[in-house]
């Protein structure tokens, strides 16, 4: 299975400083840190739920591809975990069955989008 994780460029060049590794990071709405990926390398931002009006970058510069998502789990067989999570799923155009998630770091390999 093939699985990506889509980030702007300020995070893209912390994680190829870091070999790329991508680190899970907290989501107050979960309660937990995570790493977001999907199995659909073409998905839009709204399906993958970055269309956030409260930040600044494009979440959708970078795309990586993950090496072995060995530890990555589809969301809609864990979202009944999280009492919030409908808030999440709430937003207009998301796809919450394209996403997985893991609480490990995961290895990427940048990829063109051009």
């Amino acid at each position: 299975m093939r699985l990506y994780h889509f980030t702007c460029s300020h995070r893209a060049a912390e994680i190829d400083h870091n070999g790329g590794i991508i680190v899970p990071h907290y989501q107050p709405v979960l309660g937990l840190a995570v790493v977001w990926m999907t199995f659909d390398p073409n998905a839009d931002r709204d399906a993958l739920g970055l269309s956030s009006t409260m930040l600044d970058c494009n979440r959708m510069d970078v795309r990586y591809e993950i090496e072995k998502p060995g530890t990555a789990v589809r969301w809609n067989s864990i979202r009944s975990r999280f009492k919030h999570a409908a808030v999440l799923e709430s937003v207009r155009g998301t796809r919450p069955e394209l996403w997985y998630v893991s609480r490990e770091p995961q290895r990427g390999t940048p990829l063109d989008l051009s």
